[in-house]
């Protein structure tokens, strides 16, 4: 039937080929499909207000035990509220079915300070990780990776501003050694590190190699800490929630103004398998010192768990290269091609 629909009278839109509802369908869908739009707008946007508010206002709350009724109860469940609004019609959080059957070892840490955070190692696609780690972990702090430091954010709000690349100052620290480094792992806020510089589609992971940041002294804490969380998102709609290439602000008018929904699948991978995967590759190279002190080895040992887990290639392009692609990509959509 697609192959008359060429003979319509270009004026009416009536094609005396196809069935009246045929002609008429694509009009009905378009009549339902609006007062949903509408009435979703109308509740995403007191709602993401009331979200920006109560995030805003996290770090201003002095008593402890009301920043966890805000941060254990209203913020994870507003954010639950503006995912579902955006389209995430399902979180699905599993570890691993091969480590289903590991007895995972409940270790003291190396501060010696049972309230020491979570470390995670996350992968980045967009702002939705962020509402997704406010529901999983309920208030970190994030950490952004930069060629030669760490970006940290403590608010979640600031956070959220950052990955739609609008920075401000607030609550944003640049983390050039391992020293401020752990001084930020000493809390009973989990901290999430973005291992990718910049976004990518969730097929890959992107090599990271710091320059400063991370060394030897690091090493154990965060081997004893860490946990690495994959997330994937599952969605055939073109303007989902995975914001990889072009406009930022009109990728998310589009996914506003039309109904894309996905499925979000976070896996974990559990720290006892990381460490004795670690343990055992370093302790085969005991005799070679260096080999050991080399942070971008371990980082590598991380990333490589991470790839053979999740079966997703590792991208050894080194950031810059990558930058020169997606500046030669967005200077090249503007220009017209025969």
């Amino acid at each position: 039937m697609e192959k008359y629909r060429q003979f319509a009278d270009s004026s009416t839109g009536i094609n005396p080929f196809v069935p009246t509802w045929e002609t008429n369908k694509k009009k009905w869908i378009n009549i339902m499909v609006l007062p949903i739009l509408i009435l979703r707008f109308l509740i995403l946007v007191p709602t993401s207000i009331i979200l920006a508010l109560f995030l805003s206002i996290l770090d201003l709350i002095y008593f402890d035990y009301l920043r966890v009724i805000f941060s254990s109860i209203l913020v994870p469940g507003l954010s639950r509220i503006v995912l579902l609004l955006l389209g995430c019609i399902w979180i699905n959080e599993n570890i691993e079915t091969r480590f289903n059957d590991l007895q995972l070892d409940i270790r003291k840490n190396q501060f010696g300070n049972e309230k020491c955070c979570k470390l995670v190692f996350s992968n980045r696609q967009s702002f939705i990780d962020i509402l997704i780690y406010l529901i999983l972990l309920k208030d970190p702090k994030y950490m952004f990776a930069r060629k030669s430091c760490l970006i940290c954010i403590k608010n979640p709000l600031v956070a959220i501003l950052y990955s739609l690349n609008i920075q401000i100052s607030y609550s944003v620290t640049i983390l050039t050694n391992s020293t401020m480094f752990l001084s930020n792992l000493n809390s009973p806020r989990s901290v999430v590190v973005f291992m990718e510089e910049a976004n990518t589609n969730g097929s890959c992971i992107l090599k990271w190699n710091p320059n400063k940041c991370l060394n030897l002294s690091t090493r154990n804490i965060i081997l004893n800490n860490i946990n690495l969380y994959r997330i994937s998102y599952y969605s055939q709609f073109h303007y989902g929630p995975q914001f990889t290439t072009g406009n930022i602000t009109y990728h998310l008018l589009k996914m506003i103004f039309s109904l894309p929904f996905y499925i979000t699948e976070i896996k974990i991978i559990p720290n006892q398998y990381i460490f004795n995967t670690i343990n055992n590759v370093t302790s085969k190279n005991i005799n070679n010192h260096d080999h050991i002190e080399n942070m971008s080895d371990y980082l590598d040992y991380l990333l490589n768990i991470q790839s053979d887990i999740n079966k997703i290639p590792i991208v050894i392009r080194s950031i810059e290269d990558y930058k020169k692609f997606i500046k030669y990509w967005n200077d090249t959509q503007k220009k017209s091609y025969i």
